[in-house]
């Protein structure tokens, strides 16, 4: 399914001195963001400008109050004044995320404001109104995204804090109709037609009216950038990766980097959770046999914990507490693996086969070297990356698996969190959210 996002339109360079200027503010925006508490010489060396339109440059941003003064630095070994330091203030303006989730209570909408460094500044959570079922949910989502915005947008008016804008993450197939009824445990079906589409037409029109512009993309694609801004991708560690959120079925985003730094990196939603890797299994809600999803989610590795507890014979702490009732949990397989629990040790290897076979396919197809996993699979454990990353090494091919590793996000789970680094991002890369402008954004 292919989604419209705002946020990947990239500015046309043009020729004209308004153009230049706005280009040149950009990289001089980035550069201080990135390399932290800078003088002007030593900005004009990083972004190749004359002393003086970097020198000018900057003084408009300090006074827009993006940059701010901080110490002087040291003198040069020939002497003379001390230069003006000055760094970027992370508070200038908060960037607001949105996400949806289900469970056994229903869905409900959460909502976070962050600050341009993505630490949380304040949350809001509102349930969606039942029933779902009809016609009807994407308004009624809509509305509840509307209500959580409203509520955060008046944080930042109490704390004096413009906001940029409003990053809304759809959920891997953006069905939430449906999943409030998988969410209580009835069999997951596939989602309407043109759903993705409905929700998204929904969203913009409730939230648009509200001020700030609205970027509406895949959790996964806003995990994506998150991670690339503020996680695996950090200047130094720039390499293309590949983000596997488990959360809500098998999303994938693969992340291409341009340069050493996050700037202008390249972002590409894949279904990869849909590709066969069992031609005889069984159906899926997308209408293939046997897809990565079905084995590989969070979902499908406690179903198959529920299910292997109900069959197992031998003495087992955890499958007799599932039978009896608990519900399997990572945290619970990783807690009774520790204790020597035989079942336990044979569900966490399975589900690490199964993850093993679909991320097979992703090195050999695209060489990469590194896979960002988020969701709800941390308690398992470094043990559970290792087994997984050792897996692929032994059947992909010799020059894709050489380097290969899995690790967990460093990133909260924190998914509405993670949906406002889209807005911190366009601000520092693009042009529809110029940080200039951030001061009149509410007033």
């Amino acid at each position: 399914m292919r989604f419209v996002n705002r946020d990947n339109t990239r500015p046309t360079i043009g020729s004209r001195p308004a153009d230049v200027k706005i280009d040149n503010k950009r990289s001089v925006l980035q550069s201080v963001y990135l390399q932290g508490t800078s003088s002007k010489p030593e900005v004009c060396r990083a972004v190749g400008l004359s002393r003086p339109t970097a020198s000018n440059l900057i003084d408009e941003l300090i006074a827009s109050g993006i940059l701010r003064k901080t110490t002087f630095g040291a003198a040069s070994d020939t002497g003379g004044k001390r230069p003006q330091l000055f760094e970027f203030d992370d508070d200038a303006g908060w960037s607001i995320g949105i996400d949806v989730v289900s469970d056994g209570d229903g869905v409900t909408v959460r909502g976070a404001a962050a600050n341009f460094r993505l630490a949380r500044q304040s949350a809001h959570s509102r349930p969606v109104a039942e029933p779902l079922a009809g016609g009807s949910w994407p308004e009624r989502v809509a509305e509840a995204m509307a209500g959580t915005a409203r509520h955060l947008l008046g944080d930042a008016r109490s704390a004096g804090r413009p906001v940029l804008g409003i990053s809304v993450s759809l959920p891997g197939e953006s069905n939430v109709g449906m999943a409030s009824a998988a969410g209580r445990g009835q069999a997951r079906a596939a989602p309407e037609p043109g759903a993705a589409e409905r929700l998204a037409a929904a969203a913009s029109e409730a939230l648009g009216s509200l001020g700030p512009p609205v970027l509406i993309a895949p959790r996964v694609h806003n995990m994506a950038v998150a991670e690339t801004w503020f996680g695996y991708g950090l200047a130094g560690r720039q390499s293309p990766f590949m983000v596997v959120d488990t959360h809500d079925g098998l999303s994938t985003s693969l992340v291409q980097a341009s340069s050493g730094t996050p700037v202008n990196a390249a972002y590409s939603v894949a279904a990869l959770g849909h590709t066969t890797i069992n031609l005889d299994g069984p159906r899926c809600w997308c209408g293939n046999r046997g897809c990565w999803e079905l084995y590989a989610s969070e979902r499908a590795f406690l179903e198959a914990v529920r299910n292997g507890a109900a069959r197992w014979h031998l003495p087992s702490a955890l499958a007799a507490d599932i039978r009896a009732g608990s519900p399997p949990a990572a945290s619970e397989v990783a807690a009774h693996i520790r204790k020597g629990d035989e079942f336990a040790r044979t569900q966490f290897e399975t589900y690490a086969d199964r993850l093993a076979i679909g991320l097979v396919n992703v090195v050999n197809a695209f060489g990469l070297p590194v896979v960002v996993l988020h969701g709800g699979l941390r308690p398992l454990g470094q043990g559970f990356l290792d087994l997984v990353a050792s897996q692929v090494r032994k059947v992909a091919l010799p020059a894709a698996a050489a380097e290969f590793e899995v690790i967990f996000s460093s990133l909260p789970d924190d998914p509405p969190l993670l949906a406002a680094a889209a807005v911190i991002r366009q601000a520092l890369e693009g042009s529809a959210l110029t940080i200039p402008a951030v001061r009149e954004v509410q007033e």
